[in-house]
This record gives C-alpha cells, sequence and structure tokens, in this order.
C-alpha cells in the first residue's frame, strides 16, 4: 500500500507556459528605444550633419560636392556661421571671389551675433586672406587689425601675413604688427 504523502505534490508548469515566458522575456529586451519630443533636437542635427560631410567632401577637394552638401546645410540651418565660412572656402577654390566674399562676410556678422569668438576669428583670416588674393590689401587690412587686437586670437601673424608681402607699406606693417 502506498503511504500518503504529508507534503503536497508540486505541480510543474507546462512546456507552453516555459515558452510563453521566455518570448516575452526575450521580447522586452529588444525594446528599449531612444525618443525625442517635439522640443527637443536630436544629439546631431541634420544640418550640422549635412555641414560636416561638405566639410569633409572639401578636405578630399570634392568642391562641387561640398557646395552641395553646405547649401543642403544652409537651408535647415541659416544663422550657422560654421556653414557660412565653408560655404566662403569652397566659393573661393571654385574662384567665385563675389560669392566668397559675401559668405565670409556673413559669417563675420553672424559668429558676432552667436558670440562665437573662434568662428569669427576663422572667418576674418580667411576674408582677409580672400581680399590679399584679390588685390584688395586695405580692406584685408581691416581684419588683420581686428585679429591682432584680439587678445584672444593666439596667432595674429597668420593674418599679417595675408596683408604684409604685397602692401609694400612697411609703415602700415610695421603698425599692425606693433598691435600684435
Amino acid at each position: 500500500m502506498s503511504r500518503p504523502s504529508s507534503t503536497p505534490a508540486i505541480r510543474r508548469p507546462s512546456r507552453a507556459l516555459i515558452l510563453l515566458a521566455a518570448a516575452i522575456t526575450l521580447a522586452s529586451v529588444g525594446c528599449a528605444t531612444t525618443t525625442y519630443t517635439v522640443d527637443e533636437e536630436p544629439p546631431v542635427s541634420e544640418a550640422r550633419a549635412k555641414r560636416d560631410l561638405g566639410i569633409d567632401y572639401l578636405s578630399t577637394r570634392r568642391t562641387a560636392m561640398a557646395i552641395r552638401e553646405l547649401q543642403a546645410s544652409l537651408d535647415l540651418d541659416p544663422g550657422d556661421p560654421q556653414t557660412h565660412l565653408w560655404l566662403g572656402e569652397a566659393f573661393r577654390r571654385k574662384g567665385q571671389t563675389t560669392r566668397a566674399e559675401q559668405y565670409l562676410r556673413d559669417a563675420v556678422t553672424l559668429a558676432r551675433e552667436r558670440e562665437d569668438h573662434l568662428a569669427e576669428q576663422e572667418a576674418r583670416l580667411n576674408l582677409s586672406a580672400l581680399l590679399s588674393q584679390m588685390g584688395r590689401y586695405e580692406d584685408s587690412l581691416e581684419h588683420c587689425t581686428s585679429l591682432a587686437e584680439d587678445p584672444t586670437y593666439s596667432t595674429p601673424w597668420r593674418a599679417l601675413s595675408n596683408t604684409s608681402p604685397p602692401m609694400g607699406s612697411a609703415q602700415r606693417w610695421g603698425s599692425c604688427r606693433r598691435m600684435s
């Protein structure tokens, strides 16, 4: 005869129940996502991504492709001084100096408005070089002086080299040099 057990019998879960629990666990692991609200921007905006792609194209001498990406970036964020700066450089490389000058002047203005000192310094340096290349040494000197007087600009001799050789006026170059 069998003896009745004093402990209740433990029921094993069915195979279907185990498979269901495993499926739910696996499905919930893959559901972690990052979402942004309407007010938030993703960490890297589309405009910045296009700008960076344009800069990369410029570094590999694909100027036409760079202009296309930089223009697309400008369409998305027209107030970005870096995009204006790089478009100025791209058009300078294409020999379109009038367009290059306008983009560089816009970069200086926008950078000043946004208090982006580094972008303003780079735009002034590039604008100074462009104006010097165009033979407009007096206009170039304005940006040279601005950079030389800026205590946060660490390499004023870079701007001075944009105006000094063709000026032929050692006196004017010397006065700008003393400011640095």
